[in-house]
């Protein structure tokens, strides 16, 4: 699954989701899935910023507008 979302890279082959590499073009295949997972999805050995970071390409959030939104949530709850 993690290679399937792009969260993994493949070691060998290619993976390829609806035509898009996964490699190549891991943002597009990551709106096209969607994915629940079974536990909390927060990563320990990230920070706030990080795990809100990762999160937001996940969701493929532009850069500009995710360092903004970010920073406002992070003051918002007084971690930054």
């Amino acid at each position: 699954i993690n290679m399937i979302s792009g969260l993994s890279v493949p070691t060998s082959g290619e993976v390829h989701v609806m035509g898009h590499d996964v490699r190549r073009n891991a943002r597009q295949v990551r709106q096209i899935l969607g994915s629940v997972p079974q536990e909390t999805a927060l990563y320990e050995e990230l920070s706030a910023w990080a795990n809100m970071d990762f999160h937001a390409d996940l969701f493929g959030i532009p850069r500009k507008e995710k360092k903004e939104r970010i920073t406002k949530l992070l003051e918002l709850v007084q971690l930054l």
